[in-house]
């Protein structure tokens, strides 16, 4: 069996306590050695305060950790280890830094349910959030889902700012073009969904999602719902907006959407549109594109809250 494994991943899977109930879900979160003390530590408390009982979480530690930090996830895991007995925990380390797409795809394999919801380690979920998408999931017996996430950031402007998904699967198709329409740290979905569609597509760096919804928007059968709840608070700062611009980034932006044109998921007018606004966008200076983004591309949350509640 070790031999079918590839060389650069150590599979060492950890489970405490007495024998646990069946999983209900699958929680699929990368780490890697640019991650913060905290950010992990966070990440991993609130999987711990979810609500629903009996999950499984698989972690990917793609590539060798500081010191420092490889103390600090294991204390991390020992203290969720105590606080949570019915949760399966499986860790994966990789040897080398192989990238997010790899590293999930990776950890894909080893989640052993039928809905996988996707974790971040800088990002924080409500304590409801597993329950709430579960519950619709398989009321609706939905393929992949995602919802609005609350931006939080280092200043006050980005802590009130709320990127939104598309609602349905023709909204989420319109908006393809030129943007992604899900927020990827707030998607659930089936896990053999995205093992047929290829998984994650290493090709193109920081476009492994953008790719994978343009795929999987294009199955007529597919059953998606995108919702306005926040569940998710997602970690945006001036330094996460100016690594998403550039000559390099815009290059990359434009090399995801061909690939989609390509195939088959974009229309000419929609690959020429797509390529003008990422190029022009992508290269608008940092402190620009920030505006443009906080002003014009997000709602408000206090808009939003209003919206919701209405």
């Amino acid at each position: 069996m070790t031999s079918r494994r590839p060389p650069s991943v150590k599979y060492l899977k950890t489970e405490t306590g007495n024998p646990k109930p069946e999983a209900q879900v699958s929680i699929l979160l990368p780490f890697y050695h640019k991650n913060f003390e905290h950010e992990i530590r966070e990440s991993l408390f609130s999987i711990c305060q979810q609500t629903l009982r009996s999950f499984e979480v698989v972690i990917i530690i793609d590539g060798p950790l500081p010191q420092k930090l490889r103390y600090c996830v294991t204390e991390a895991l020992d203290n969720a280890y105590r606080n949570r007995s019915d949760i399966r925990w499986k860790i994966i380390w990789i040897s080398v830094n192989r990238g997010l797409a790899n590293a999930l795809n990776d950890g894909l394999k080893h989640c052993s349910r039928d809905y996988v919801a996707r974790f971040d380690a800088d990002d924080h979920s409500v304590a409801h959030r597993l329950t709430q998408q579960l519950s619709s999931a398989r009321h609706l017996n939905l393929d992949l889902m995602s919802c609005d996430v609350r931006e939080k950031g280092n200043t006050s402007r980005r802590e009130h700012t709320v990127r939104q998904c598309a609602r349905s699967l023709e909204a989420a198709r319109k908006m393809l073009w030129w943007k992604s329409p899900l927020n990827h740290p707030s998607t659930l979905f089936r896990k053999n969904l995205i093992l047929l569609a290829g998984g994650f597509d290493a090709s193109v760096p920081y476009h492994e999602d953008y790719l994978l919804w343009g795929r999987l928007l294009s199955k007529r059968d597919l059953r998606y719902k995108g919702s306005s709840q926040l569940l998710v608070a997602m970690h945006v700062d001036s330094a996460t907006l100016a690594r998403r611009g550039g000559l390099r980034y815009a290059y990359w932006a434009c090399q995801a959407r061909l690939i989609l044109w390509r195939e088959g998921h974009l229309k000419t007018w929609e690959l020429l549109a797509g390529l003008t606004v990422s190029v022009l966008f992508r290269c608008l200076p940092s402190r620009l594109r920030q505006f443009i983004t906080s002003n014009s591309l997000r709602s408000q949350l206090k808009q939003h809250m209003a919206k919701s509640s209405s």
